[in-house]
């Protein structure tokens, strides 16, 4: 499948990211600084930045942009 395709018609990177998005990223993150951001987003102690994040209506590509150490290859998400 083209990238053009898998983007257009697949993948919806304006949508709102679950929950298991967020440790996906902590998983994947590169630098220390955005997974220990990350990590505190899904922890107790995170929580209200969390329900912050949930109503801006943050989308996979906000995510993305705040937290650049995460974009990974097309191959890793195959």
């Amino acid at each position: 499948m083209p990238l053009h395709q898998l983007f257009t018609e697949v993948l919806d990177v304006f949508g709102r990211p679950s929950r298991r998005f967020y440790e996906f990223l902590a998983k994947v993150a590169t630098e220390e600084s955005e997974t220990a951001e990350i990590k505190h987003l899904l922890s107790k102690d995170g929580k209200a930045d969390y329900l912050n994040l949930l109503k801006e209506t943050v989308s996979y590509a906000d995510l993305f942009a705040k937290f650049p150490s995460t974009i990974t290859s097309i191959d890793y998400l195959a």
